[in-house]
């Protein structure tokens, strides 16, 4: 006797039917007790039902499952981050009628809302976590947009929550074995104010450092986090060549994305992807160049609409239209640009059609 998915926001005694109304009829025979018990607790475990309501003779004394409105009308969380929270974990989906509202395909219980709020105490924002790491917000940024720091939100990144407890044990993992020193030692230098002299961008160093390719030689005493870290300048330049040689011009990028330039122009100025000045291996000539760290990055967490036309062999209305009626929404950005959607959600659908055996096959 299960109750269907969208169960929250419908009558039991409607979908039940004739069969609700009989052992409701019943109330006074001691013989359908038994029934009647498993009968209440499907519905006590499954739909929103308010103290004080009788369910085949029984008072209900306390709510065992939850809609979002009462969610908020019982506990004490802000509504917007409950909001994002429950679109994180994939327990909701966006009402279009309501902006600021969700949809829940089941009530929640009131252990799982007990163990959301504790979790949405304990994060931090993104200010507090990028002075945790010892960074400015900027740099803090391209760690999360680069997939290398798990985030909890779903609208803008300023919204978004951290766990502070992660963050701990990625800064130990990136220092580990580095000594506290109260100075720079020959040939070595502070990682994050090497950019001018190894011809790289801040962010371009801090990945190496975060995927420890470019291992912290040590942490110089007074500075918070990785603005201490230390590295070995020859060690930096060599990591630092193998990557700002490789990558794609301008145009190669958003041919290979599938998408328009000014959808390529919106990642890159939302930091999605990132850049550095170097040669067009054709032309010799100064450009612009999407570094193949970010584009790796980019596309192990997103993928376009185009790309997926070109992978299931089908126009990109079929695949989009595939996509909405499993659920699968595209990533908020600018409006009139072209379709991102999350890697792993469209490769599933997808996959389950049979219109696609893996994008990385």
């Amino acid at each position: 006797m299960v109750p269907p998915e969208n169960g929250a926001r419908q009558n039991y005694s409607k979908i039940y039917g004739p069969f609700y109304e009989w052992l409701t009829d019943q109330d006074g025979d001691a013989g359908f007790s038994p029934i009647m018990d498993i009968m209440r607790d499907v519905i006590t475990d499954n739909y929103v039902v308010r103290p004080g309501m009788t369910i085949l003779g029984t008072v209900i004394e306390e709510q065992a499952k939850f809609s979002f409105h009462g969610i908020k009308g019982n506990f004490k969380l802000g509504t917007k981050r409950m909001r994002d929270e429950l679109l994180a974990r994939g327990l909701a989906r966006e009402d279009p009628r309501w902006p600021d509202s969700v949809i829940l395909d089941r009530p929640l219980d009131r252990a799982l809302i007990d163990e959301i709020s504790r979790s949405i105490e304990e994060n931090i924002n993104l200010q507090e976590a990028a002075q945790r790491l010892g960074l400015s917000e900027e740099l803090f940024r391209k760690l999360v947009y680069d997939g290398l720091i798990p985030r909890r939100g779903y609208r803008q990144l300023r919204n978004h929550q951290y766990d502070p407890i992660f963050l701990d044990r990625f800064l130990a993992t990136v220092t580990q074995g580095a000594d506290i020193i109260d100075s720079v030692p020959e040939d070595h230098v502070l990682a994050l104010q090497a950019g001018q002299i190894v011809r790289a961008r801040s962010s371009e160093i801090l990945h190496l450092l975060a995927t420890r390719k470019v291992p912290c030689a040590g942490l110089l005493r007074g500075k918070t986090g990785l603005a201490g870290a230390i590295v070995h300048l020859d060690t930096l330049k060599n990591a630092v060549q193998t990557i700002s040689f490789s990558g794609l011009t301008y145009r190669e990028m958003y041919q290979k994305l599938r998408v328009s330039s000014p959808t390529l122009r919106y990642l890159l100025d939302q930091g999605f992807l990132t850049t550095y000045r170097g040669k067009n291996p054709a032309t010799l000539m100064e450009t612009e160049i999407i570094s193949q760290v970010s584009i790796d990055a980019f596309l192990q967490q997103y993928v376009t609409l185009g790309i997926l036309a070109e992978a299931c062999g089908q126009n990109a209305n079929s695949v989009r239209f595939h996509l909405l009626d499993a659920g699968v929404e595209k990533i908020p950005i600018k409006h009139g640009l072209g379709a991102i959607y999350r890697r792993k959600e469209a490769e599933a659908v997808l996959i389950e059609l049979g219109l696609l055996r893996s994008l990385s096959e």
